[in-house]
């Protein structure tokens, strides 16, 4: 087994490329800097419209999808959006921290601070942030950025739409507002207003918070990028994120208003799943359920902007088979079935298998679900289809596999089913294979070079090499993979 692994971890490391990403500035970049030369200011103003919703001051719980929070230590008010499970001010904290000089205006012009917030060191940005609000972790920053469509697509919807920097300007779906606030430099020296936006975060908790990652935004392209770069005696600006006062983290959702969550009960992981819910990104969810097919329902999550099948197809059609039939006995063959569902050739997964309202998934839908769960996939030469050295291990079972158990965050629950045929020219066999190492699920596209039809497939392969690989394959569309639907 471990030799047939390197086969197929070298055909598949043979895909990966390098992405390039966004670099942050630096201390020494001198093309964009100002002197104290007093940025352009933005026709937008600092916050956005709230559309109603709640207001409250202190530590209250916030409800609804939006409203106003009055900052009681100086009266200031700011509006706040929910956007899917975080809660987030509309603009850019302008707190003037008590007896310290170290937080700023851009260009010392208190209009900037009116326009864009102030600017603060690291140690200052910890604890800028009002009671029930804190400076967003890393990974708070990385939940935006996936559920906004991954690296190369959340920093347009986050950007204001109304700036006089025209490069600047985004789409704003979500009232974020983000403006090109610039920085100021350990030197005192203003920089990029106009140009960039960058944020602080961090990673630890409480005193244990250390310096390590910004959120960054670039007026010359469409990305949002987390950079490991400067100094925390640079200053940035902040942008505060809501900490439910019951949970104590920032990725828990206030109660009320509408939402795609049906239950709730904050921070979660798949140990607290049940048969009736599971838990998604740190918070509890209902599963959903398909329209009824051969007598059976099955279990559905949503993950991003997707709703996906939470088990395989056990639906018996003419050709389709459970793992191990004619090899094992019937009671094993009946355990495999209840286990990792049938296994179905390609036409017979296009034609005759999904519930209503639900498709075989296409490469883009599979493309999408990788994205979301890896911003920083990359695209294989040739056949232009994302793979993930992670995505892998947030969509498996948490047991089940023989190597490399997942985290299962989203409820997907992918088990190892193996397939038949899919890998003779690999395995030399065309009998069923890669029971307990590998899951194979059909996609509706083919190879436009011939009749094979493309399917998606995850196993492990050591983590220092290639990890939790979510990759893609081709074969024909006479062998037999699982099946797992997309809701249309």
């Amino acid at each position: 087994m471990r030799t047939l692994l390197t086969k197929l971890a070298l055909t598949a490391a043979f895909g990966l490329a390098m992405t390039l990403t966004f670099s942050c500035s630096s201390d020494n970049d001198d093309d964009v800097k100002s002197s104290n030369s007093g940025g352009g200011t933005p026709s937008g103003g600092g916050s956005s419209s709230s559309g109603g919703g709640s207001s409250s001051s202190g530590t209250g719980g916030l409800t609804g999808n939006s409203g106003v929070y009055i900052d009681t230590r100086d009266n200031q008010s700011y509006n706040w959006v929910k956007i899917y499970e975080q809660i987030w001010m509309t603009r850019d904290l302008n707190y003037d921290i008590p007896s310290n000089s170290n937080d700023v205006c851009y260009d010392n012009n208190p209009d900037n601070c009116q326009k864009y917030g102030r600017l603060y060191t690291f140690a200052d940005a910890k604890s800028a942030c009002p009671p029930g609000w804190d400076m967003p972790k890393k990974n708070d920053w990385q939940t935006l950025i996936d559920n906004l469509g991954g690296v190369e697509a959340a920093g347009e919807k986050l950007k204001s739409k109304t700036t006089e920097y025209t490069k600047w300007n985004g789409t704003d779906n979500n009232n974020f507002n983000a403006l090109p606030a610039g920085l100021q430099y350990a030197n005192g020296t203003y920089g990029y207003i106009g140009n960039k936006g960058i944020w602080w975060g961090s990673s630890g908790n409480g005193t244990n918070e250390v310096f390590e990652d910004h959120f960054a935004l670039n007026a010359n392209d469409r990305k949002a990028t987390i950079e490991k770069c400067g100094t925390p005696s640079n200053k940035h600006s902040v942008r505060c994120i809501y900490v439910n006062p019951n949970s104590g983290s920032s990725s828990s959702v206030a109660s009320g208003g509408s939402s795609s969550s049906k239950a709730q009960t904050g921070p979660c992981t798949a140990e607290n799943n049940t048969s009736t819910q599971y838990c998604s990104n740190g918070t509890m969810k209902t599963y959903g359920a398909t329209p009824s097919i051969g007598g059976k329902t099955y279990k559905t999550v949503e993950i991003g902007t997707q709703t996906w099948m939470a088990e395989n197809m056990n639906y018996n059609v003419t050709g389709s088979k459970c793992y191990g039939e004619g090899t094992l006995s019937d009671a094993e063959v009946q355990a495999n079935c209840a286990k990792y569902g049938r296994l179905y050739t390609q036409t017979s997964a296009k034609t005759a298998l999904c519930p209503t309202g639900w498709r075989l998934p296409t490469n883009a839908d599979w493309d999408i679900l990788t994205r979301y769960l890896d911003a920083q996939s990359v695209l294989a030469p040739d056949d232009n289809l994302y793979i993930s050295a992670t995505a892998a291990k947030y969509l498996k079972a948490r047991n089940g596999w023989n190597e490399g158990n997942g985290e299962d965050k989203y409820g997907f629950t992918a088990l190892p089913g193996g397939c038949y045929g899919c890998q003779k020219d690999i395995v030399g066999s065309t009998d069923f294979q890669l029971s307990d190492y590998f899951a194979f699920w059909w996609s509706s596209d083919t190879e436009s070079s011939s009749a094979n039809g493309y399917y998606r497939l995850m196993f492990y392969y050591d983590e220092d090499f290639l990890g939790e690989l979510f990759y893609f394959g081709k074969t024909s569309p006479n062998d037999l993979l699982s099946v797992r639907c997309v809701k249309n």
